[in-house]
C-alpha cells in the first residue's frame, strides 16, 4: 500500500474516531492496536482481521470498519453508486460479528462530499 493511501486512511479513520465520539459513543480504536499488522481476533484454528472500532451507546457496543473514499463509483449493471471494499475484510468484518455477537457497522468517509455514512453490515448485506 501506497505511504499516501495509508495517510489518508489513517487520517480518515481519526476523523470517524472524533466523529462517533461527537455523537455520543465511547469508543476503542482497535487500528492503533500494535501488532506489526492488522488487528486480528484469532483462535486456534481461525484468525479474522477486526474491524477499525468498537463503539458504545447506551449500553450497545458494535464494531465500527471505517473506508475512507474520494467518491462513490457508478456501476452501470447494478444501476447505483457504490464503494467497496476487499471482499475477504467483508467476510472477516460479518465473522467477527458473528463470533462476538456485536453488529459490525461500515463507516464510509466521503471527501468530495464531506459525508460520513454509516450502515450495519447486515443492512447493507441484504442490500447486495
Amino acid at each position: 500500500m501506497s505511504s499516501e493511501k495509508w495517510r489518508l486512511g489513517a487520517e480518515g479513520e481519526a476523523y470517524v474516531f472524533r466523529w462517533l465520539k461527537e455523537q455520543g459513543f465511547l469508543v476503542v480504536p482497535t487500528s492503533l492496536i500494535q501488532n506489526g499488522g492488522a488487528p486480528m481476533l484469532q483462535g486456534w484454528l481461525q484468525q479474522y482481521v477486526l474491524p477499525d472500532n468498537q463503539a458504545f451507546v447506551n449500553g450497545q457496543g458494535r464494531w465500527v470498519e471505517v473506508k475512507t473514499k474520494s467518491h462513490a463509483t457508478f456501476y452501470p449493471k447494478l444501476r447505483r453508486w457504490e464503494h467497496g471494499i476487499k471482499l475477504r475484510h467483508w467476510e472477516d468484518y460479518l465473522s467477527v460479528q458473528s463470533q462476538t455477537g456485536l453488529p459490525a457497522w461500515l463507516c464510509v468517509l466521503e471527501l468530495e462530499s464531506s459525508l460520513v455514512l454509516l450502515a450495519s453490515m447486515d443492512n447493507l448485506k441484504s442490500r447486495a
